[in-house]
């Protein structure tokens, strides 16, 4: 099975479903999982901090859930000046951290470690997409966070998210 291309789902996340699926018998708490299609990614996806569901990021420190093209990401007012982007999908389990369908709640922002934070069950990634702090030590489960470069304008609080 070819990489995740933005439409199917990666060699690694539908092995680690396979793998939980056939030791589920054999484990008393298993929770499943959807693995899902996240959606072709656009090649660039302008935004204004006026837009309906960013109003939260006119305050440092704030997320916000961000559709860019199919996919949902989670974007984040590191500062005045700089907004990061990160997809919206933890590579832990594959759970939203900011599905704006569904309104889930974005990921958490640390700024003391300067780092996002799923909130399903606390992986922890830098703004390079690094794991820094997993939930687990099981191997497999140390994936990076993809990152979406961004620009923006501090001054008329427009920006663009583009693709990696």
């Amino acid at each position: 099975m070819p990489e995740d291309d933005g439409n199917l789902v990666s060699r690694r996340a539908a092995l680690k479903a396979l793998a939980a699926v056939s030791m589920c018998p054999l484990v008393s708490a298993c929770e499943f999982v959807e693995l899902r299609d996240v959606g072709e990614l656009a090649d660039e996806t302008p935004f204004s901090l006026d837009d309906p569901g960013l109003e939260s990021l006119s305050t440092v420190g704030e997320t916000a859930c961000f559709e860019h093209g199919a996919r949902d990401l989670v974007l984040v007012r590191k500062s005045e000046d700089e907004i990061v982007a990160f997809n919206g999908v933890c590579p832990h389990q594959g759970l939203d951290m900011g599905d704006c369908g569904n309104n889930i709640r974005p990921a958490i922002w640390d700024a003391d470690q300067d780092a996002i934070i799923c909130d399903w069950h606390g992986s922890t990634f830098n703004t390079d997409g690094e794991l820094i702090a997993p939930p687990t030590t099981e191997p497999g489960f140390d994936e990076p966070i993809e990152v979406f470069p961004v620009e923006f304008d501090p001054d008329t609080g427009e920006g663009t998210v583009f693709s990696p």
